[in-house]
């Protein structure tokens, strides 16, 4: 058609398109610019929309910390429900991603101390690694060692011995300390060896070798236990870590505790005096002078926590919870030692700084140290110690210390107070940096301390007077080493308060961490993380271990309501009656037991030996006197912590009541000098008659009960309570005794228990039972005077003992002012 008009094709668009092209170009561009404008908003959409994704994930992941941290806290609240440690634990997992993310404080410090041990740690680690390696040879059964073995062996145990000895002095150790035996006993075994004339010393140092794997020690005291608990102990020191670690378990509780007692202790006082006066007074009461509890690994060293619960160690233990109180008080407390003086008699002195002073505190006696001056100590009710000597005033006057002076010499001078050395037992949790991110969530409930500055510390301390330098307390760091090493011998500490006793039957233990030392009925539970069948069964059975649930509950100062200490120690004791059943009973339900063994064994067609029955049989009665004698020895913690409570309540007729129980009374005539467990606790029994005789102003009382106390600083405490009640002090031991004997037979008859009245029934019928048990115990059928004897305790039916067992807590004291008529 562009022909036909006689034009080309683009002379025809040109004259068809003249004059729109402007047109054309304008809505081009306006698309354009449409496109653009969508583009752009669909992009800001987008950018919004992230944003408020952004922020609201920001916020998820901030109320998901904060529900597990409020898990934490309550975890470690809680722990009358939770003695398993397995729990907590696992809570502490879960804020790690928490932890890593949480800013440095600028509060936080390095410490180069731990730094410092942390690098010395890791060559100790170095050496029992090669001393380990270059075992293996001589421990193989296979295989045949050489020559060079014997000469790597050698060169590693010198290098190692050059070392251990040195870190367990300075670490306070007593476990590392007893690694240094066994090293040294492989080095002598090896020179022995080579002594042999006509053998050849590397098998005869073989055979030794192995014959020492055999013993029960090697089953602890070896290089792989070592070299596990230095790891672990490694990783400890460690305190810019951005993960908590299994030992904070244990932190936790010494921290929740500790303010737990202060703030019970506290109450209404004000005066800053006063409540430091009270917390060492709880102390004293509360932690019984044992030494530390010695278990198959030896003697292992306590947390704060464990001496609380088990109320028992020795005067650094009472230091150091005295210290851990105090803390939470915000008052600077440390030990105090005389400067360049190996003085190993010298006593444990504790000093408090308050109002710019330092106050001296001697835990071994129970007692502060009073001043010299008029008024110093009064009495009103109760011996008050309105003023104390202060480190300047003992460094300048030896009379001070002098007052301590009865049948021996106080072993101090002050002459050994005028430069002294502040230990401060700071430990890598106080400095942790995880601690000091945790405190502010667990001082929202109630004020907390977790964390502690060593160096803001060390100033303050450094700048009072008569000190001359600070340093740590590794005391305080020794159980964290130790308990690194043996992790389950450590749980012997408290297994006593994981136990379920039943007025008949065996023993269960509610804790993981229990051990079956005592018969092979106590049943272990591992505690392993990822084991939830057991960790579920450890929870059931904790609500059956009355004695954990009550002493935790009485740390916390819940006493006396429905469901407080007091009516879980009452469900921890299994009264006299019971316990003379059982004791009588032994022989008849071993012979019966293993009789069952005997029918089973019938049944499968298998005989045992007239030697293998007489062996079982002997081990069953063991085992089962052993069963009687911790229930008895609960006994004695439960009416113990029954009286104190009573006496802490201001129930003073009901604490003498409790400790007229035949469970405390201290048997003088049993013409032993070694005392035993047991007796510390009676002793101690016998000191809070004597405290709660002064609240009762029966002063005469109260000096003859403190001069025949078997306790540190008792007589002490008698001349000050004369002293402050204007009474003659005269310290005749004969007589003393003599008026504290009559008026311990006097109390005790005006007051007679009525499980000391079932003593004195039941006596009779257990006594021919008794002296059976003694003998060999047989199967052979007993004889008419045997039944006899082990049937007559049982005549009633078992329901009736039932109804009697329920009658007899229902009836024991409460803590009311007046006795019940059972006890009367």
């Amino acid at each position: 058609m562009f022909y036909l008009c006689g034009l080309n094709r683009r002379d025809a668009l040109r004259r068809a398109y003249a004059g729109k092209v402007p047109l054309i170009f304008l809505l081009a561009l306006l698309v354009l610019v449409i496109v653009i404008l969508a583009v752009v908003s669909r992009q800001n959409q987008k950018k919004v929309r992230h944003g408020v994704s952004q922020t609201a994930t920001i916020q998820d992941k901030a109320q998901q910390n904060e529900e597990l941290i409020r898990q934490v806290v309550q975890a470690a609240e809680e722990q009358d429900k939770h003695s398993d440690p397995t729990f907590l634990r696992g809570a502490l997992g879960r804020i790690n991603t928490w932890l890593a993310e949480q800013p440095v404080s600028i509060d936080f410090e390095p410490d180069q101390d731990f730094d410092a041990l942390a690098q010395r740690v890791d060559s100790l680690k170095a050496l029992v690694k090669q001393a380990r390696d270059a075992m293996r040879p001589f421990t193989a059964e296979t295989g045949q060692p050489t020559e060079d073995d014997c000469q790597k062996l050698q060169a590693a145990l010198v290098k190692l011995n050059e070392i251990i000895g040195p870190m367990a002095q300075e670490t306070r150790s007593n476990t590392l300390a007893a690694f240094t035996l066994f090293t040294r006993e492989l080095t002598e075994k090896l020179e022995s060896a080579r002594e042999y004339q006509f053998a050849d010393p590397t098998e005869t140092f073989k055979t030794q070798i192995q014959q020492l794997a055999g013993t029960p020690q090697y089953e602890f005291y070896n290089f792989e236990n070592l070299y596990t608990g230095l790891d672990e102990f490694q990783r400890a020191l460690k305190i810019d870590g951005v993960n908590f670690i299994a030992q904070d378990v244990d932190y936790l509780r010494s921290c929740v505790w500790a303010r737990n007692v202060f703030l019970t202790v506290k109450g209404e006082r004000q005066d800053d005096l006063d409540i430091v006066l009270a917390l060492f007074d709880w102390t004293v009461k509360n932690v019984v002078l044992t030494g530390h509890i010695p278990g198959a690994a030896g003697m292992i060293s306590q947390y704060p926590w464990q001496t609380m619960l088990i109320g028992q160690g020795d005067a650094m233990d009472r230091a150091i919870v005295f210290i851990e109180l105090l803390r939470q008080h915000q008052l600077d407390a440390f030990v105090l030692r005389p400067r360049n003086d190996d003085a190993k008699d010298f006593p444990i002195v504790v000093g408090v700084i308050l109002q710019n002073n330092v106050l001296l505190f001697l835990p071994e006696f129970g007692l502060p140290i009073p001043a010299l001056e008029e008024g110093a100590m009064t009495y009103d009710s109760n011996l008050k110690f309105n003023k104390l000597a202060t480190l300047e005033q003992v460094a300048q006057n030896d009379a001070i210390l002098r007052q301590f002076d009865l049948t021996e010499t106080f072993p101090a001078k002050a002459e050994q107070f005028k430069e002294v050395v502040a230990y401060l037992p700071t430990t890598p949790f106080h400095a942790s940096s995880r601690m000091l991110a945790l405190e502010p969530d667990f001082s929202s409930r109630v004020n907390t301390t977790l964390h502690s500055s060593y160096s803001l510390q060390k100033e303050r301390v450094s700048a009072m007077k008569n000190i001359v330098e600070v340093q740590k307390l590794y005391e305080a760091t020794a159980p964290l080493l130790e308990q690194a090493i043996f992790p389950h011998e450590s749980d012997e500490l408290t297994q006593v308060y994981m136990l379920s006793l039943q007025s008949s039957g065996n023993l269960e233990v509610s804790d993981s961490s229990a051990s079956n030392s005592v018969n092979d009925n106590i049943a272990d539970y591992t505690g392993s993380d990822d084991s939830a069948q057991n960790m579920e069964t450890t929870r059931a059975n904790t609500v059956n271990s009355p004695l954990w649930i009550g002493k935790v509950r009485y740390l916390a100062g819940n006493f006396v309501d429905e469901n407080g200490a007091a009516h879980w120690l009452q469900q921890g004791r299994v009264s006299d009656r019971v316990l003379k059943q059982e004791e009588a009973s032994i022989l008849t339900n071993a012979r019966a037991y293993v009789q069952s063994l005997v029918e089973a064994a019938s049944a499968q067609n298998q005989q045992l030996t007239e030697e293998q029955l007489q062996a079982l049989l002997s081990q069953t009665v063991v085992a089962m006197q052993q069963d009687l004698m911790i229930k008895r020895y609960v006994k004695i913690l439960t009416s113990y912590y029954l009286a104190l409570l009573a006496e802490s309540t201001d129930k003073l007729e009901a604490a003498q009541e409790r400790l007229n129980d035949a469970s405390l009374r201290v048997n003088r005539n049993s013409g032993s000098d070694t005392v035993t467990l047991s007796d510390a606790w009676k002793y101690a029994a016998e000191y809070l008659r004597a405290r709660v005789l002064e609240r009762q102003g029966a002063v005469d009382g109260a000096i003859s009960r403190l001069n025949s106390a078997n306790v540190p600083g008792a007589k002490c405490r008698a001349k000050f309570l004369a002293q402050a009640a204007g009474r003659p002090y005269e310290l005749t031991n004969e007589k003393l005794a003599e008026t504290a004997e009559a008026s311990t037979e006097t109390t005790e008859q005006e007051t007679p228990t009525q499980e000391s009245q079932e003593d004195a029934q039941v006596q009779e019928d257990v006594a021919p039972t008794e002296r059976a048990t003694e003998q060999e115990p047989t199967l052979e059928e007993p004889s008419a005077e045997e039944t006899s004897a082990d049937a007559e305790p049982q005549l009633e039916t078992e329901e009736q003992v039932d109804a009697q067992e329920s009658h007899d807590v229902n009836q024991e004291p409460t803590l009311d002012d007046e006795p019940t008529d059972a006890r009367q």
